[in-house]
């Protein structure tokens, strides 16, 4: 056989699987698995001996040139791509908005314009409702453009208007007809408003500071808008819903007695499982307020526990890259300070020093949470997802003992803090997209736009 790349003698994880054997690549699949393997003509040989080999990551949620109410995530495509890649991620699923009176393909080109030239990691595209109505949604065709998936952030104003229960149904019954999967941010800005007038009516909103965040998001906000999504799709049976950052136990209680568990797919994010609410009381806590805030240590652990008995399916880092400027609040008004925490680059890292690197999950697990799920529910298994003859050799290559505490000036996003700065992380050494090195020593070594825009099949079509 005919190789343009051999990984030899790697551990080789997959989402169930533990093996050790060579990997031969060719044209940017994986072409052979076995042992010895040589290539009848020359190839580049990487040694893999005494390191792990996994499949490139896959973030599910990135926001990139994201707009907050006129402030926009810093990092252009080509910086969170190149960012994704160091990282160890090797797919990145981004959002492009749907308004009204703008043409859907007209909305997904411009996004594509913007990121084909600059992407350093294959990427696919959710569609991202903003302001937009029914007849619209039934005049787009999104299966065409390999877009599977829809996106309804609850937590956002201009994504309110599904706040009544009727326009939320109506859009269930959409998605269920077209087999999109329909990925929901719970929320319930009608309850954020009641506790957050009462605390302004109270003339307690100053002295809360950034604690306000926990006061006017209690946990009952969040649990309200997960039980309502479920009662919804209770009466629509062969929908698939997928709940975006969940950060409470008691989420995972209501999911716990789902009925379809083939349809309903959940995830959280790194910040949910490794930091607490002590973080918004520290002097620059206004850079940890997120939707939803940061929780009690005690609901960490059964977010942990959650993972463990598979009712998480997926970690994304949701990630918003605002700068400390950015974030700064105008006249000690935290109620103004955009929500977001930066991610991307440091997704895989920081779990798998929190995960199978404490202990807390083997590393099949840590493959199935950040690969091989997001690859079956977001349409993209098994091209991406896993290791396996025909899979494109998106792949990464880790070094168990090489762990380093992060630091925000050596990572590649504009953002210039991390929330999980000092901690122990585990960052490949080396990152191959679709068989080509991207990533070598921390060091990103491809060339902007060797990324694909990948289309997307239905989540149906898999599970």
């Amino acid at each position: 056989m005919i190789f343009d790349t051999i990984i030899r003698n790697g551990t080789i994880f997959t989402g169930f699987d533990q093996f050790k054997a060579d990997i031969g690549i060719r044209q940017g699949k994986i072409t052979a698995l076995g042992l010895n393997l040589s290539s009848e003509k020359p190839c580049l040989s990487v040694d893999a001996e005494n390191k792990y080999v996994l499949p490139g990551a896959i973030d599910t949620m990135s926001h990139c040139r994201f707009n907050l109410g006129g402030i926009s995530t810093i990092d252009d495509f080509e910086n969170i791509s190149r960012a994704a890649a160091c990282g160890g991620i090797t797919t990145l699923l981004d959002s492009f908005p749907c308004h009204v009176n703008k043409p859907f393909l007209n909305a997904l080109q411009l996004k594509r314009d913007t990121c084909d030239p600059n992407a350093c990691v294959d990427y696919g595209l959710h569609a991202q409702i903003v302001q937009i109505d029914k007849i619209t949604l039934e005049q787009i065709n999104l299966s065409q453009e390999g877009v599977s998936s829809i996106i309804l952030d609850l937590s956002l104003p201009m994504d309110a208007g599904f706040s009544d229960d009727g326009h939320l149904y109506s859009l269930f019954d959409l998605c269920q007809k077209e087999n999109l999967l329909l990925c929901i941010k719970p929320d319930n800005l009608s309850l954020v408003d009641l506790f957050k007038g009462k605390l302004i009516d109270s003339g307690a909103m100053k002295k809360a500071g950034t604690s306000f965040v926990s006061i006017t998001r209690p946990p009952t906000v969040e649990s309200s808008s997960v039980e309502r999504i479920r009662a919804i799709h209770r009466q629509h049976d062969l929908l698939g819903l997928y709940l975006i950052g969940l950060s409470l136990g008691d989420s995972l209680r209501l999911l716990r007695s789902r009925e379809r568990l083939e349809t309903l797919f959940a995830s959280t994010c790194p910040h949910y499982l490794l930091l607490d609410e002590t973080f918004l009381k520290r002097r620059d806590g206004y850079l940890y307020i997120t939707n939803p805030p940061l929780r009690e240590e005690e609901e960490i652990e059964q977010l942990w526990q959650g993972i463990i008995r598979e009712e998480l399916q997926v970690i994304s880092s949701d990630s918003f890259n605002l700068t400390r400027s950015q974030k700064e609040p105008s006249k000690g008004d935290y109620t103004q300070v955009p929500p977001g925490i930066p991610g991307v680059e440091t997704l895989l890292p920081i779990i798998f020093s929190a995960g199978p690197g404490a202990e807390r999950i083997p590393i099949n697990k840590l493959v199935r949470l950040l690969s091989t799920n997001p690859a079956r529910i977001f349409g993209l298994y098994p091209q991406k997802g896993t290791i396996t003859v025909s899979s494109d050799a998106d792949l990464v290559l880790i070094d168990p003992d090489n762990e380093i505490k992060i630091n925000p000036t050596k990572l590649q996003t504009h953002c210039d803090w991390n929330p999980y700065k000092g901690m122990l992380a585990t960052f490949p050494i080396m990152t191959f997209l679709r068989g080509r090195m991207v990533v070598r020593d921390g060091e990103y070594i491809g060339d902007p736009g060797c990324g694909r825009y990948i289309k997307r099949n239905s989540w149906a079509d898999i599970y």
